[in-house]
């Protein structure tokens, strides 16, 4: 069998509140958009805390001790750090918000943000992009073992499932199908649900729905067979493969082509007779 690889698969679908108690309801809205608003700070603060931390040696108006490795002085003398360098922000985090906002939700958001830091941190610092700041639009990531009681809506035309403990139902619209039967299969497990996001609009909320799927790797291409391709107006395309050849259209099909993309460009250019290039 080819070996196999793995890609991750996003779905975009719409998520109900499973209630139909308005107070509840609200609560729910309530809560999740104090959830963007946490995140969003959270991101602004882990983003500035690392870019001071890389910053510290340019400080030089600084203590000379000051200016030392970032790395836990229990494992390096030279260190000025209490813990691990990832570490520093998620305490930060875990101060401020322990308590109003699900860690798992911090920490998903800490690993997010420290890789988007890491993968523009040399561009930034020479100075050829500003530091990245987040806004309202922020999604809410949350872990795929924070989605509980996971089962077939009443009607079976979606699923119901918790999170965090708030009730939501997931709405697939008309053309929802695939992501139905994506859904199926993270289910039964037969692909893996990633790390995901709440992305909340207005009064809508939608689940930005990760899972890493088996891709087939194609076989590899062998060095001693070589294809060789020519191109004329009786046969468009021929292929030549050791001593068999191959031909690709024929002549018709080439002048119908042709014509049909010369009355094309034809119409185009008298509907944008008046127009400026």
């Amino acid at each position: 069998m080819p070996p196999k690889d793995t890609l991750i698969l996003t779905r975009r679908i719409r998520l109900l509140i499973n209630s139909k108690d308005k107070d509840e309801i609200g609560a729910v809205y309530k809560q999740v958009y104090s959830w963007q608003r946490a995140c969003r700070k959270a991101a602004n603060t882990i983003t500035t805390h690392l870019f001071v931390q890389e910053e510290l040696s340019e400080m030089i108006y600084l203590h000379d001790g000051t200016r030392a490795k970032l790395a836990d002085w229990h494992k390096d003398r030279d260190g000025i750090l209490a813990t691990s360098p990832q570490n520093t922000t998620y305490q930060v985090l875990s101060k401020e918000w322990k308590g109003a906002v699900p860690m798992h939700i911090m920490s998903s958001l800490n690993m997010w943000v420290t890789k988007q830091y890491r993968a523009g941190r040399d561009a930034l610092l020479r100075g050829e992009q500003s530091l990245r700041s987040y806004g309202n639009a922020l999604p809410v990531p949350f872990l795929s073992t924070d989605i509980k009681r996971l089962q077939p809506s009443e009607d079976g035309k979606g699923y119901t499932f918790q999170l965090f403990g708030l009730p939501f139902r997931t709405f697939f619209g008309g053309d929802g199908g695939e992501k139905k039967e994506v859904i199926e299969k993270a289910a039964r497990g037969d692909i893996k649900w990633c790390t995901s996001h709440l992305q909340l609009k207005g009064n809508r909320i939608f689940m930005l729905a990760a899972f890493e799927c088996p891709v087939e790797r194609a076989p590899g291409l062998e060095e001693g067979i070589i294809a060789e391709a020519s191109l004329s107006v009786e046969c468009p395309i021929s292929v030549t493969i050791g001593t068999h050849r191959y031909a690709i259209g024929n002549r018709e099909e080439f002048l119908y082509g042709r014509l049909a993309l010369q009355k094309a460009r034809q119409r185009v250019q008298a509907a944008a007779s008046f127009h400026r290039g």
